[in-house]
């Protein structure tokens, strides 16, 4: 069983400080200052340490920006880490532009490379740019700003001493395939989506990297507050090399996703076969009434309109044959009986109550009347269709992807939630083996069987 998805933080600091210096005389308007360094100090040059954790130091040619003003001109400096002393401290050095005021205020930012060269402004992409390397989020992403003000006399430093507070969470990823096949071991995670439900419910992505060759352990860094809400249930959507999906969700649970914060959590991933568990969580196998199985993946991937992250099919037929009122009486007589909570949100019953798409004489799935909804319902050929399509192949076969229980779709034809018109309604034939269709009166008997889509 997959256990709930942790984010821990690894070591953080926001008493990262400019502090004032008094520099020798070497013409124009030299500039210098150092920046303090200690155990907490870690928002410079990362890397992973042996335990685990993020580390980090200030090395020699990292640049900071000045951003001040000589009268009403805007100016941008770049100031240079010229010495990193054995606790850490980094010495910075500039040239201020001639004319620089006493007391003039001045913004720091760190990496200069966040400054855009046309407004002196954070460049206004910087915040949606993801990467999958440490490296790189420490050159170009791992934003820090603070202000201060200057004191010039001949020389320039810093009146006060400056904090420079982060801007950024940055989440350390390790990937881990929750089900390990003989076709996985040479198929590596190329891309990962990271994504939430809003207030409304509503899918947002929250960012997509490119995940670094042969690697399952990589970096994602995120702006807090405006592009992710307090403690959100963040979902994990991850693509192999050989195209194969893989989906993962957690939440935060007493972790508030903060800037200048960094969390190294493990992602445990589930794909087609694996079971979803009464508590919305995933498992590799399961045994009948042992660990709250409810559902078996059945497709991974965000589908527009139908669902946002996974299709599962319930483990058994529903009573057998059924008329196509008493299939959604069914359907929800065994969503009551089987409760999966995701989100704090417990679905125990059937979310259909009636028709929510039309396919057309030439059988075309792609009409629809509204979005389909969250949760267990009475599928729709479209449903069906998707259940084929991850499967590959026969789809009466699925205890081929789920071991230790005979699930298989036993059935010939199956009801679906689709109308024809206004007395008949589609079916879903498996024994053809691609996706074909009847259309049956409402009266007539074919088999149940449920599906959850989230």
């Amino acid at each position: 069983m997959m256990a709930a998805l942790a984010l821990m933080t690894g070591a953080c600091s926001n008493d990262n400080e400019l502090t004032p210096q008094q520099p020798d005389q070497t013409g124009g308007i030299p500039f210098i200052a150092t920046i303090s360094g200690n155990s907490s100090a870690v928002t410079r040059a990362l890397s992973e340490a042996n335990n685990g954790n993020i580390v980090a130091t200030w090395t020699v040619d990292e640049q900071v920006a000045l951003i001040y003003n000589v009268g009403e001109r805007k100016c941008n400096t770049t100031a240079t880490v010229i010495e990193v002393d054995s606790e850490g401290t980094a010495t910075i050095t500039a040239t201020l532009e001639d004319g620089t005021a006493d007391g003039t205020e001045v913004t720091i930012i760190y990496p200069a490379s966040a400054v855009d060269p046309d407004t002196y402004d954070v460049k206004s992409d910087l915040l949606e740019n993801q990467d999958g390397t440490l490296e790189y989020i420490s050159k170009y992403l791992d934003l820090h700003m603070g202000t201060g003000h200057l004191s010039i006399d001949d020389v320039a430093t810093l009146q006060e001493s400056v904090k420079l507070d982060g801007k950024l969470a940055i989440f350390n990823l390790t990937l881990d395939k929750l089900t390990k096949t003989a076709n996985d071991n040479d198929s590596y995670f190329k891309r990962l989506v990271v994504s939430f439900d809003d207030e409304n419910g509503e899918y947002q992505v929250a960012g997509s990297v490119n995940i670094p060759q042969n690697t399952n352990q990589f970096c994602v860094a995120i702006r807090p507050g405006t592009i992710l809400p307090d403690f959100p249930m963040l979902w994990f959507e991850a693509t192999t090399t050989a195209g194969k999906k893989y989906i993962n969700h957690g939440k935060a649970n007493e972790v508030h996703i903060a800037a200048n914060k960094y969390y190294h959590t493990t992602v445990s991933l589930a794909t087609v076969g694996d079971v979803v568990l009464s508590n919305g969580k995933f498992a590799k196998e399961y045994t009948t009434g042992s660990n709250g199985a409810k559902a078996v993946i059945a497709y991974v991937g965000k589908v527009d309109k139908y669902f946002d992250r996974f299709i599962a099919i319930a483990l058994t037929d529903i009573y057998g044959s059924k008329n196509w009122n008493a299939a959604l009486t069914a359907v929800n007589t065994y969503a009551s009986q089987n409760p999966i909570v995701i989100d704090g949100t417990t679905y125990n019953e059937n979310t259909i109550n009636s028709y929510y798409d039309i396919v057309t004489g030439n059988i075309s799935y792609e009409t629809r009347e509204n979005d389909a909804v969250k949760g267990w319902r009475l599928p729709s050929v479209t449903d069906w269709h998707y259940v084929f399509e991850g499967l590959t192949s026969d789809p009466r076969n699925i205890n081929d992807y789920c071991s230790n229980e005979d699930i298989d779709i036993d059935e010939e034809i199956y009801w679906t939630s689709t109308q024809k018109d206004n007395d008949n309604a589609w079916t879903y034939n498996f024994f053809v083996y691609s996706n074909n269709f009847k259309t049956y009166k409402k009266t007539s008997y074919e088999f149940v069987r449920a599906v959850f889509a989230y």
